[in-house]
């Protein structure tokens, strides 16, 4: 299947590794793994949104917020807090999109692909809606066997967690590029020695092209130099694992990719925590896979986060399809991964 803008459905992931192909190179820079972390938790914030006006692409805002912030700089960018949002489809947008939209006036996203269904261009600084990350994918089924349009991600309701304790004087970046079915393998500098730099689904429209493709180590590096223009990276958040569930060079793997970024965008690891999130419990590689999750407190500054029940005993499940999170669900993983990056930022 192929959308508007030339790209294959990648909403399809598999339990094993895909065999993706390609010839790109890209740069070689490799990690080491990290030995310190804290352990993951269920712990979730709040979702609630704040008012005002923010003028778009800029940091300049005139909301309302509830909590402070620890940020006292004169600089602009010290006000304008980026987190990167990597991954799988999971990440990218897979959930069902909620009768309500989700979004927030102190909330700007870099858009990162060219899509036809709207006029913001790669690159440019615009409003928060869904998508997020890529373009639309139009229409899926649902457990009840009505259909509906998905790209609700964890990013979503992280994003307006993350603005609410930030207080009215900042605004939040994202930048996405996550990307269905692929091998963690493809999101490394050195995605041309595993024959995996091409996205199995088709290139990214706008990305930087390295050898006739556009691999996503490239793709996210310029989203995020381009966001460092005008603010200041805090957090890095990661859903992946269905293609390599149960590989035990996952972590290493996650380990290189995280450093790599941390080191080519200049990041100090003690300032810009990791924190990655569990598979669905409902869904196929959870077991196989949650265990290797637990271990990204191996690496520098990393965290996780559970996809276990609430607190009232609800199941987190997938929309259907035993691979992709519920509306509900994903609701609920974004306010986790907010909760945790804030006291993983010492909040």
């Amino acid at each position: 299947m192929t959308d508007d803008d030339g790209d294959q459905d990648d909403d399809d992931e598999g339990t094993s590794a895909a065999s993706t192909t390609g010839t790109t190179t890209g740069t070689s820079t490799t990690g080491t793994t990290g030995t310190s972390g804290t352990t993951g938790s269920s712990t979730s914030g709040s979702s609630t949104s704040g008012t005002g006006t923010t003028e778009l692409g800029t940091t300049t805002t005139d909301t309302t917020g509830e909590t402070g912030t620890n940020d006292t700089a004169d600089d602009p960018k010290s006000k304008f807090h980026i987190y990167l949002a990597l991954g799988q489809s999971n990440m990218q947008g897979a959930a069902h999109l909620p009768d309500e939209p989700i979004s927030h006036p102190r909330v700007r996203v870099l858009q990162g692909q060219n899509c036809s269904q709207h006029d913001h261009p790669y690159g440019e600084w615009r409003e928060h809606f869904q998508p997020v990350i890529r373009c639309p994918e139009g229409d899926r089924p649902k457990p009840d066997g009505s259909s509906g349009p998905i790209g609700l991600s964890p990013v979503d309701t992280f994003a307006v967690t993350m603005a609410e304790a930030a207080g009215p004087d900042v605004t939040i970046g994202l930048v996405g590029a996550a990307y269905g079915g692929t091998d963690i393998q493809a999101h490394l500098p050195n995605c041309a020695d595993f024959g995996a730099c091409r996205p199995p689904y088709g290139d990214v429209n706008g990305a930087p092209v390295v050898d006739g493709t556009t691999p996503i180590y490239p793709w996210i590096l310029d989203l995020a130099r381009k966001a460092q223009e005008v603010g200041t990276i805090k957090g890095i958040i990661l859903h992946h694992g269905e293609n390599n569930a149960g590989d035990s060079n996952w972590l290493m793997y996650v380990d290189q990719y995280i450093t790599a970024l941390r080191n080519d965008l200049d990041l100090d690891p003690a300032e810009v925590p990791l924190v990655a999130g569990e598979l669905p419990y409902t869904g196929c590689c959870a077991n196989q896979h949650n265990p290797l999750v637990h271990r990204v407190v191996e690496i520098e500054n990393g965290h996780w986060v559970s996809a276990g029940p609430t607190d009232d005993g609800t199941t987190l499940g997938d929309r259907g399809d035993a691979l992709h999170w519920s509306t509900f669900s994903v609701i609920e993983m974004g306010k986790r991964y907010a909760a945790k990056m804030l006291e993983a930022q010492g909040f």
